[in-house]
């Protein structure tokens, strides 16, 4: 029995879901349940993997003698992440998980007009993937803050310098929400953001390292103590809104991309074409780490491990979800 299948006879039983719901938001008051490390908890996951298989008469789910306690975590935490999103009302998750600055054609002219000697390789790989050539960090959860364009350029900065330096560190999304702000001369406010100004400040300021600065899912005081010897961009610019271009760009380094994900959640597998093309609104970022043999785009999210391909889509080929549209790429 696959993950996908187990998770789907959990969800079957309303009486498992009403009661996992339950315990999530006894728990969830004052624990963020969206947290990769709670949904790893004993104190959640286990505890309730343990006490749905002593109600085995209530729920009747037959379990192989192969899956042991530890066996189930991973598909409860699946299934805890999916009844966590499915009721999220659609105007939580567009505030929390989205969150891209609205002023996009503005700040899409601004990066164009500092945009340097496009970086294109001359010939295409027939299929590129970053993640094979140890140039991408680990799946992060940006939690309820729709602060995915502080991971998307966190993301890009991450594979570019692990390019340049060989060194592959995962950077601080959190410094990116504290200060990249109006105060420090960015049109940013709050969990809303856009990632051309992120590389803009790291080129100034530098980006440190996450160690150095956890991210805590909420915006605080913007804190540079120490920051000064992290990371800086030196180059970047826009992407031309083609297909070749974007593989093209693909050849040197992931790309950070901004898309229409309102039908995102509940991915689960596949190649993924479930965008309205006729309504397209630009409202999260991702990074774009490669695109298979078929043109399919490899796009690395921020919902943590538990959601889509371990935490990964595979996108379909062209212009879907409107990702050709807004694309950065670091160039030194």
């Amino acid at each position: 029995m696959t993950k996908v299948e187990f998770t789907e006879k959990i969800l079957m039983k309303q009486d498992l879901v009403d009661h996992l719901m339950n315990g999530i938001s006894q728990e969830a008051t004052h624990n963020d349940v969206n947290n990769e490390n709670q949904l790893n908890s004993k104190s959640l996951t286990l505890a309730a993997s343990i006490d749905w298989r002593e109600k085995g008469p209530v729920t009747s789910i037959v379990v192989h003698a192969s899956f042991s306690a530890a066996g189930l975590m991973e598909p409860f935490n699946y299934a805890l992440l999916y009844i966590y999103l499915q009721n999220m009302k659609r105007y939580q998750i567009h505030q929390f998980l989205y969150n891209v600055h609205s002023q996009l054609r503005g700040n899409s002219q601004q990066c164009k007009q500092r945009s340097l000697t496009e970086f294109k390789s001359p010939t295409l790989a027939a299929s590129i993937d970053w993640r094979t050539k140890g140039a991408v960090t680990s799946v992060k959860n940006q939690g309820n803050c729709g602060s995915c364009w502080s991971f998307s350029a966190a993301g890009l900065m991450e594979s570019f310098n692990f390019i340049q330096n060989k060194a592959l560190v995962d950077f601080s999304e959190q410094q990116l929400l504290d200060c990249v702000i109006p105060a420090n001369g960015y049109n940013i406010h709050g969990c809303e953001g856009w990632p051309a100004y992120c590389v803009e400040y790291a080129s100034k300021v530098s980006i440190t390292t996450l160690k150095n600065y956890p991210y805590v899912r909420v915006q605080n005081k913007c804190n540079v103590t120490g920051t000064n010897n992290g990371f800086k961009p030196k180059k970047w610019n826009q992407v031309p809104n083609t297909s070749n271009d974007l593989k093209s760009v693909l050849n040197f380094s992931p790309v950070s991309v901004l898309v229409d994900a309102n039908n995102w959640d509940g991915y689960q597998s596949g190649i993924f074409n479930g965008c309205d093309q006729s309504l397209i609104i630009l409202n999260h970022a991702v990074l774009a780490v490669g695109y298979d043999k078929q043109g399919n785009w490899i796009v690395k999210n921020s919902w943590g491990p538990y959601w889509g391909e371990n935490g990964y889509m595979r996108l379909a080929p062209n212009n879907t979800c409107s990702i050709l549209k807004y694309n950065i790429q670091i160039t030194a």
